[in-house]
C-alpha cells in the first residue's frame, strides 16, 4: 500500500487506481471510500480505462 500511495502522490495514474484499490480493500470508514473515489476520479481524468471501469462498479454498488 506504502508504494501505491507514494506513487499516486507523484501523480501516476496506475499508482491512483492501486492505491484507490488498497483503500477500498482495507476501507472501515466513509471518508476511506471518499478517498478511493478520488483516486479513481483522478486517474480517470488522465484516461485510464481500468479507472473508469472501478467508478462504474462503484457506482454500481453504490459505494461512496
Amino acid at each position: 500500500m506504502q508504494w501505491y500511495q507514494k506513487s499516486a502522490a507523484q501523480d501516476h495514474p496506475q499508482g491512483r487506481v492501486g492505491y484507490g484499490i488498497a483503500l477500498v480493500l482495507r476501507a472501515r470508514t466513509q471518508e476511506a471510500f471518499q478517498e478511493a473515489l478520488t483516486q479513481f476520479h483522478r486517474a480517470a481524468a488522465a484516461g485510464l480505462p481500468a479507472a473508469h471501469y472501478l467508478l462504474g462498479l462503484a457506482a454500481e454498488g453504490a459505494l461512496g
